[in-house]
């Protein structure tokens, strides 16, 4: 009987879903209008009392908002707003959850190659097709959006062989972003019993070709841990397969022999680089590597480190920064976060609306963005996330200084943020916006939030690999499935052939004792 009523529940869900999915898609007759948003698990402020946030989940705050009467005229609704609020796990899910065509969302949360990937539109689908943004219609984004970051943004081309196409800028209303860099214990006991100090431990990952340790350095095999991820894995292989020319490409421009947007042209280019021999040689890398980690993951890293499995993870920054603040609180111990200086990845989360989205949905749709632009509100899902917000605005700046205020300024040291907060404080002056904090933050948790200016050039943004995406997926799956090394497939071969000798052999002397059997029978029966 449970089980019946436990059917029809699902059913009678599952048609509910199917009325608000088709109301979302066409409401005229409904009063309310329902806005699909599609976003990552875990990726926006929710109620969590005993975590110590207490105000109703974001969404919920939304509607509260929207629906009082001057704020629905402001954003040119008629109705109220209900919000549906689905997650995926990667932009890889979400894109293939939007080729099946299934449900219609009305905001979704891709990353900058799949912004990329969307906005070219290669596969035809209208269900993939997504709209250039109307900044107009989100007064706040453009009030408090940190300048430096949509700069980064207009810096990437949909096309690069047709700039018309416009740019990431014109896609995508910017969430969240960070860096890829590597999360270190200098105080495990794996490495402290190799001989090494931890001074000098955080001597080696703070080198430009920080990289290459996990490739060189022999005293570090087995102690560090990478994505299950191909584009954050490949990255790591390109960085360390040109690390030579990297290096000399750095050289020059810290010798002032070629400007800094040629030189963030060419590191950029070479971080991007998926030719078939660029291919080839990163998966040659990453088989070697595989052979000197611990293992991939995907989410466990961040807590493996904390409990001693690992040294080492290759770590997206908002993770870094949970390593480092729970080892701390629970265990004190300090771990830190190296961007190596030939070249990292700067990656960017940002909002898209399809095509797809019009009328009442489309004027609650940039209703919802401008409300998650609100500086408060940042600061709340930064708060909650741990991931650092695309929005400045002096709520946030009040949230890093009460996170990294230093409390003995006497030795403490000036970190400077205005590149990121220009232009958006209400309140303060952009001198607010130098951090007085303890030396030790230069390469932990601040360091990991917002890296200085002077390291900005040397980070990359990761473009979709177009063409190139089969092959890579390829090369991934060879990697993955750890090809054998040459004497153990010689000795395969050999012992196949051999068996399979074997067989052949073995059939010939069972049909010759068969024979010999029916001829000595056919005689005693004579």
């Amino acid at each position: 009987m449970k089980r019946i009523n436990l059917i029809a529940s699902v059913l009678g869900l599952a048609f509910i879903a199917g009325l608000i999915t088709s109301c979302a898609q066409n409401n005229v007759d409904s009063d309310v209008t329902y806005l699909h948003v599609y976003n990552w698990e875990d990726y926006i402020y929710q109620y969590d009392p005993e975590s110590g946030y207490e105000d109703v989940d974001m969404t919920e705050q939304f509607e509260e908002f929207i629906n009082l009467p001057e704020n629905k005229k402001a954003y040119g609704l008629t109705k109220d707003v209900k919000v549906i609020y689905d997650t995926f796990d990667t932009p890889e899910t979400m894109y293939n959850q939007l080729k099946l065509n299934k449900t219609s969302f009305d905001i979704m949360c891709p990353s900058d190659y799949m912004i990329q990937r969307l906005a070219l539109n290669l596969d035809g689908l209208d269900s993939t097709r997504i709209r250039k943004i109307d900044f107009s219609k989100m007064p706040n984004y453009s009030k408090y959006v940190s300048k430096f970051l949509t700069q980064n943004l207009e810096s990437v081309l949909i096309d690069a062989n047709d700039p018309s196409k416009g740019t990431l800028a014109d896609y995508a209303v910017g969430y969240m972003w960070g860096t890829l860099g590597l999360v270190y214990n200098p105080g495990a006991q794996t490495l402290l019993n190799k001989g090494y100090t931890e001074e000098e431990i955080i001597e080696a990952f703070n080198a430009p070709n920080a990289w290459d340790l996990l490739w060189e350095n022999a005293d570090f095999a087995g102690v560090a841990s990478i994505k299950d991820s191909i584009r954050d894995t490949y990255a790591m292989g390109v960085m360390h397969v040109f690390s030579d020319e990297l290096a000399a490409l750095k050289d020059q421009y810290e010798n002032g022999l070629i400007s800094v947007e040629d030189y963030k042209n060419a590191v950029n280019t070479i971080f991007n680089r998926c030719d078939d021999e660029t291919i080839e040689k990163v998966g040659a890398a990453l088989i070697e590597l595989k052979d000197k980690i611990y293992g991939f993951e995907v989410d466990t890293g961040k807590t493996d480190i904390i409990t001693g499995k690992v040294a080492v993870n290759l770590a997206w920054s908002g993770d870094a920064v949970y390593s480092m603040d729970q080892a701390e609180e629970e265990y004190e111990q300090y771990f830190y976060y190296a961007l190596p200086s030939y070249g990292a990845n700067i990656w960017f989360d940002g909002w898209c609306i399809p095509e797809s989205c019009i009328g009442e949905n489309l004027n609650a749709a940039y209703a919802f963005l401008d409300f998650l632009s609100i500086p408060y509100n940042a600061a709340q899902n930064m708060d909650y996330i741990g991931y650092t917000s695309f929005m400045a605005g002096d709520e946030v700046l009040d949230l890093i200084h009460d996170w990294y205020d230093a409390e003995d300024e006497e030795n403490s040291v000036s970190y400077d943020l205005s590149y990121f907060f220009e232009g958006t404080l209400d309140e303060y002056d952009i001198e607010y916006a130098v951090i007085e904090t303890d030396e030790e933050q230069t390469i932990r948790q601040l360091h990991a939030q917002y890296p200085e200016i002077e390291e900005i050039n040397h980070l990359c943004i990761m473009k979709d690999f177009g063409k190139a995406n089969d092959t890579i997926v390829t090369m991934w799956e060879n990697v993955k499935v750890n090809p054998l090394p040459l004497w153990v497939k010689i000795f395969v071969v050999t012992a196949l052939v051999g068996f399979i000798g074997y067989l052949g052999s073995y059939k010939l002397i069972r049909k010759a004792k068969l024979n010999r059997r029916k001829k000595l029978n056919s005689n005693i029966q004579n």
